[in-house]
């Protein structure tokens, strides 16, 4: 057994302890206890206890995501709807540990939020090149920002959702992306125009009021 999947292994079993007892220290024991790993084998895999499971587990959903978003751009010829694929893909991966994610907030508050903040850039990032973004100028961080909003109302929205089939999360996944798009679709004008009147300063110079201006202060 590799290290990683003894870390896995580790991860499933306190997994199943975290709807009784939290993210905690007697979670993690009986984690351990339950995958048969002693405490100091443990304390090599996780130094500092059940707070390193919990990003563990930030890392194993973005790497079981990112092999189930592989090949996503042949299958799907939407990028809205690769976009959507994505954000889904993500929940489902986290549908069976619904309870356990619930419980992650306090322990994520207690630590700063680092972690959880790196996991959500590292998804947005995965869900973009998954749909076949290759940006590398500004855009690449304004994509992520924006999928980065969609994913977190997404994630609060299916935490409390009781519909069937998560039906209603999806629904409100659609609708944000749709905002998304818009916003995407007002951000090209405002670009497109900004190209054809160039800085601030030549727009003024190209206006009206600048001629107005220039006529009544030159020299006579």
């Amino acid at each position: 057994m590799t290290e990683t999947m003894e870390r896995e292994a580790i991860l499933r079993a306190v997994l199943s302890q975290v709807p009784f007892d939290g993210w905690s220290a007697t979670a993690y024991a009986a984690g351990l206890d339950a995958a048969g790993v002693g405490p100091d084998r443990a304390a090599l895999l996780f130094p500092n206890g059940i707070d390193d499971v919990a990003g563990f587990f930030g890392q194993s959903v973005a790497h079981h995501l990112e092999s189930a978003l592989e090949g996503l751009a042949d299958r799907e010829p939407s990028v809205r709807w690769r976009i959507a694929t994505g954000v889904r893909t993500l929940i489902e991966l986290l549908s069976d540990h619904r309870e356990s994610v619930r419980r992650l907030s306090p322990l994520a508050v207690r630590r700063g939020n680092a972690t959880s903040l790196g996991t959500l850039y590292r998804v947005t990032d995965i869900i973009w090149r998954a749909a076949g973004d290759r940006s590398t100028d500004f855009n690449f961080y304004t994509k992520r920002g924006l999928l980065a909003g969609v994913v977190s109302a997404t994630y609060l929205y299916w935490l409390d959702d009781e519909s069937d089939d998560f039906g209603d999360t999806w629904t409100f996944l659609d609708r944000r992306i749709e905002n998304v798009l818009q916003i995407q679709k007002f951000r090209g004008r405002i670009e497109k125009f900004g190209r054809k009147i160039g800085t601030p300063l030549d727009a003024w110079r190209k206006s009206p009021f600048s001629r107005g201006l220039r006529a009544r202060t030159s020299p006579r």
